[in-house]
């Protein structure tokens, strides 16, 4: 089982506030989209350590690539 642990951090008021207005827009706590956020980029450094790219893709075509992660 694991167990949880208690995280301090420093955040810029614009960051802050991205965080509340996720928060709020998904129903999720603000631990909860940190803890999203990281799988994503841990996600995206795997695919990246493997050769792959991560993008935005509309009807088929790359609009949006995903870099410097």
């Amino acid at each position: 089982m694991s167990k949880d642990i208690r995280f301090q951090l420093k955040m810029s008021q614009s960051i802050h506030n991205a965080l509340d207005s996720l928060a709020e827009e998904t129903g999720s706590s603000k631990g909860e989209v940190l803890t999203k956020a990281l799988n994503l980029l841990l996600f995206a450094r795997y695919q990246h350590k493997n050769g792959r790219q991560i993008a935005a893709v509309e009807n088929g075509r790359v609009v949006t690539e995903v870099v410097g992660l």
